[in-house]
């Protein structure tokens, strides 16, 4: 439960990335869009995470398309879809793909390639960079202050901080970031209103993405520790698209 509402934040702060491009009107892309309101016609979404919580770094992947996507080229990587599922309402496939191997690496541009019944569509994004960061030792009655490494500037960056109560309460903030911050500070003055705060939950986020043949690739770099009584107390931790899918997360309204 701790880690759906973490992702819910997470997964925004609103994100929202303004975009032009031939095919699509300037205006702003949500995080929901392609799982309750998508309108390109596909959408790739790549996630390289990184959770120090569990010492686990690896690559996720989902396609959402209105056409049968037959296979997904990353790099010299060919990959079959493992599931698939079928929104009647919104007429959209949705794939996945097990995969526990490298695609890839941070700061270099990632190849891909899709091939779909009607179509194929191919491309090149650079992967964002990855995030360096050590969290301080908590105090409940101190500010909160972070920093990281982010070797080069993303198109966008996000980040959501969380934390629980000791009645097992949760609280959420989702700073404003600009691409070229590596700092943050929240006021403890954010918090103390509530019960004692016993631990949390940090989360970055960084994007790069360009609209591709009527649809959208997105990249995503990700960093995610635990502080206090929290850390290293929680189950493995799902991934935001298999929340979205499975709906146990909905759309802030």
């Amino acid at each position: 439960m701790r880690r759906v509402l973490v992702l819910l934040a997470v997964a925004l702060c609103l994100i929202c990335i303004t975009s032009c491009d031939n095919d699509n009107d300037e205006g702003i892309f949500s995080i929901y869009d392609p799982y309750f309101h998508p309108t390109e016609d596909f959408y790739l979404m790549i996630e390289f995470y990184k959770d120090l919580s569990w010492d686990s770094m690896g690559v996720y992947l989902n396609v959402m398309s209105k056409s049968e996507l037959h296979s997904l080229s990353l790099g010299q990587v060919t990959l079959m879809p493992d599931y698939v599922s079928y929104n009647a309402s919104l007429k959209y496939n949705s794939y996945s793909f097990d995969w526990g191997g490298t695609i890839g690496d941070y700061d270099q541009d990632l190849d891909y390639s899709l091939f779909f019944m009607d179509k194929t569509v191919t491309g090149s994004l650079r992967v964002p960079s990855e995030y360096f960061c050590d969290l301080p030792p908590f105090d409940s009655e101190q500010d909160l202050s972070l920093s990281w490494v982010l070797n080069h500037n993303p198109q966008e960056q996000h980040a959501s901080v969380s934390f629980r109560t000791a009645d097992n309460n949760y609280i959420h903030f989702s700073p404003k970031l600009k691409p070229a911050h590596r700092s943050l500070t929240l006021s403890e003055a954010t918090w103390n209103q509530f019960e004692e705060v016993t631990g949390g939950d940090v989360s970055l986020v960084s994007y790069n993405y360009e609209y591709k043949d009527g649809g959208l690739v997105l990249i995503s770099s990700t960093f995610e520790d635990e502080f206090g009584d929290w850390k290293g107390k929680q189950a493995n931790r799902p991934r935001f698209a298999d929340l979205l899918l499975s709906g146990q997360i909905q759309p802030l309204k």
